[in-house]
């Protein structure tokens, strides 16, 4: 007699799948994403706010064209998707898009794959453009394509054809071609085309089958466009390796054009603006090590030769340091997302201009004009700002002035006299006051 719950309890749970009905859309509405260029952490965290932000029974469209993914896992943001509660649809677009990389894998999730003219699909390696293909362990590209099948074939898609995307690094290029391998599901030459022709399609959910529905009225159905806010597009924009080497360059000239001039002016604020965009890009874009450092320690002998005052051997050997830098520090990196030649040469040719002309020519002319402002302070009278022993400083004419004293130690306070100038130094000596005769 016990055994008779047992039995009920075996029967239901076989047959309450069967007896569960299709979830109706509690919402009409379909937010449209676009997932242009890297998809990067920026990315990545904007597309998981707007997939937990589609309202229970809407749909999410992602329009993808995207050469992959850099620093991110790539198998676990597309495992979000196909696991999302809501059905996602994923549409390589507009028209030439190319769906590459990582973004493979999040095209593979989605609950409808749909294809655009002229657009491509795969190859799926570098599944992370932060490596080259062949820098890839096998581990990884066996995770990635069983995750790219598996993706596929819980679609109704060909799950070997997917795996050959990662594996084989394929490509598919025309639309008929990705219906024929079965990486696609349908072709669509625009957004709305794709929207009128999945209308009514019941997809599987992780909560159960829904019918689509993404046409209507305006008072019953909502289409909602999203984009990466301000702040979100300046971090995305400057997460590549090309805008970090553009920004560690660049910041690297303010650094030495502060440190050459006296004071803290607009450069410094560049100089702190610039760094910290350089040092977020390169927490993303992994930089070598041995080229991050031939890149600092070519920049600090080109400033140490501008503090000189000269164009030496020092000048020399920090341009060939700056260059073998710049040729090192992305190799690493998928060669679609390297620095191109041509770049490095122009910032080369630029930093050899920059440091050996222009910085070396401006200070020189600071540092005249200066002497010829101290000249006319010979023979004045000024006030010790501090002890002289030999060096320190003096006030004089209003302003201060680093000073040497000529004969014995000075205190400060004490009145001085200048005599000379030695570079930028006043020779100054003690001056008795009127009133000790």
């Amino acid at each position: 007699m016990r055994r008779l719950p047992l039995l009920a309890l075996l029967v239901a749970s076989v047959l309450w799948p069967l007896a569960t009905p299709v979830r109706a859309q509690a919402s009409n509405q379909v937010e449209v994403v676009k997932v242009e260029g890297i998809i990067d952490r920026t990315v990545e965290g904007f597309l998981l706010s707007r997939l937990e932000d589609v309202p229970d029974g809407g749909a999410l469209l992602l329009q993808i064209d995207s050469p992959g993914t850099l620093g991110v896992d790539a198998v676990a943001l597309a495992r979000r998707f196909a696991e999302a509660p809501v059905p996602v649809v994923a549409w390589a677009g507009p028209p030439g898009a190319l769906v590459q990389g990582g973004a493979v894998l999040l095209f593979e999730a989605a609950a409808i794959a749909a294809t655009s003219g002229g657009s491509g699909i795969g190859p799926a390696r570098p599944i992370d453009l932060g490596r080259r293909p062949d820098a890839e362990t096998g581990d990884a590209v066996g995770r990635a394509a069983a995750a790219a099948a598996g993706f596929a074939e819980a679609r109704d898609r060909d799950g070997e054809a997917a795996r050959r995307l990662v594996e084989d690094a394929a490509t598919i290029l025309a639309p008929q071609a990705a219906l024929d391998a079965g990486v696609a599901d349908l072709a669509a030459a625009s957004a709305p085309t794709l929207l009128a022709e999945i209308d009514g399609q019941l997809v599987e959910t992780a909560l159960g089958p829904v019918e689509l529905v993404t046409q209507g009225d305006p008072g019953s159905f909502t289409l909602r466009f999203s984009d990466l806010g301000p702040v979100a597009r300046v971090l995305h924009a400057v997460a590549s390796p090309t805008a970090s080497y553009v920004l560690l360059v660049l910041a690297l000239w303010a650094v030495a054009f502060e440190v050459t001039q006296p004071g803290f002016g607009l450069a410094g604020v560049a100089a702190v603006v610039l760094g910290g965009l350089a040092i977020y890009s390169l927490t993303v874009a992994p930089a070598g090590a041995l080229g991050l450092a031939l890149l600092l320690s070519g920049v600090a002998a080109l400033t140490l030769d501008v503090r000189l005052r000269r164009v030496g051997l020092l000048t020399l050997l920090g341009v060939g340091a700056f260059a073998a830098g710049s040729l090192l520090v992305f190799r690493r990196v998928a060669a679609s997302v390297d620095p191109s030649v041509w770049l490095i040469g122009f910032a080369v040719v630029g930093t050899a201009l920059y440091f050996g002309f222009a910085l070396t020519v401006a200070t020189k002319a600071r540092e005249e004009a200066i002497t010829a402002r101290q000249t006319g302070l010979v023979g004045l009278v000024g006030e010790a700002a501090s002890d002289l022993d030999p060096e320190g400083h003096v006030l004089v004419k209003g302003a201060m002035w680093q000073a040497r004293a000529v004969a014995a130690p000075i205190a400060g306070g004490a009145r001085v006299r200048v005599r000379g100038v030695d570079g930028l130094v006043l020779q100054v000596t003690e001056e008795s006051r009127p009133d000790q005769g």
